[in-house]
């Protein structure tokens, strides 16, 4: 083997099979990155118009991105002293949303607790306690009475062939991700109860609830159930002992039909509940 070979070797080796600890301190600096994009994060608002640019810690580099691509017309004062906090807003979306991505992908994922490493007070990160099924949901902060959130779905056992194929996984789950996750060991292996609840308007919740199995790479849907309505105290909630939905809801101009159970007439309600069955969720009525 030649002097050029030799060096080729090593180098190849030494990139394909990089040191223990460099995987460590890769993940735990993407943690730290994250985090401090979330504390920045936290210190937007969207009523805010104009917010100084020394008021967010970012790098100048990263300032001169946001200024630069905000699609507004800034003169050259405003520019140096000010910056839009929505475009701010959005800036530090990505920095975050690209971070949680990169680590739910990393070698060293499953070796971390990430709902104890990765802090923020706009986000929200759930698993299954077989900790395979991970969702993380960051409040996109537009302003509005729509309470929309920006979500990622991570498993441990999806095999990821190519970005397209990541996407469509993405896409399968609901946009604003989930409350909550349980997991229910069925005839046919593990399946996963996503439960989730939004505000749509200042007076308009929808609730939702689905049962999920994983089969040659990819989620099916198996059961599902969705209601909206006009009050904060109805919705749709899990009895983890019983394996039983229970649903609840005042008929209004959102839902003026009961399609599940009963109808309450004293309270105007609609009452019902659906009974795991060992394999999917079936309708009792009430």
């Amino acid at each position: 083997m030649s002097f050029k070979e030799l060096v080729y070797f090593l180098c190849f080796f030494t990139i394909s099979f990089p040191v223990i600890g460099q995987h460590r301190d890769s993940f735990i600096q993407m943690v730290n990155q994250a985090n401090h994009y979330l504390f920045e994060y936290a210190r937007l608002s969207a009523t805010e118009e104009k917010i100084p640019a020394s008021s967010i810690t970012l790098s100048t580099k990263e300032i001169n991105e946001i200024i630069n691509t905000s699609g507004y017309e800034l003169t050259k004062s405003q520019a140096t002293d000010s910056i839009y906090s929505y475009q701010a807003m959005e800036y530090v979306q990505k920095k975050i949303m690209r971070l949680i991505n990169d680590i739910f992908r990393h070698p060293d994922f499953s070796k971390h607790d990430i709902q104890k490493l990765v802090k923020g007070e706009d986000c929200k990160i759930i698993k299954s306690v077989d900790n395979k099924l991970f969702n993380f949901s960051l409040d996109e902060k537009t302003g509005g009475t729509y309470r929309s959130k920006l979500s990622i779905v991570h498993f441990v056992d999806f095999l990821q062939e190519d970005s397209i194929q990541r996407e469509e996984f993405q896409s399968f789950f609901d946009a604003d991700g989930y409350d909550s996750i349980y997991t229910l060991q069925t005839d046919v292996g593990v399946k996963y109860l996503l439960k989730n609840s939004v505000r749509g308007c200042s007076s308009c919740f929808r609730n939702s609830i689905e049962l999920i199995g994983f089969s040659e790479n990819k989620f099916v849907r198996e059961f599902e159930y969705a209601q909206e309505s006009r009050n904060f105290n109805d919705g749709i909630y899990y009895d983890r002992t019983s394996k039983t939905i229970h649903v609840k809801y005042h008929l209004d101009d959102l839902s003026s039909e009961c399609d599940c159970g009963k109808v309450n007439t004293k309270e105007t309600t609609c009452i019902c509940k659906f009974i795991f069955n060992g394999k999917t969720f079936k309708s009792a009525g009430q």
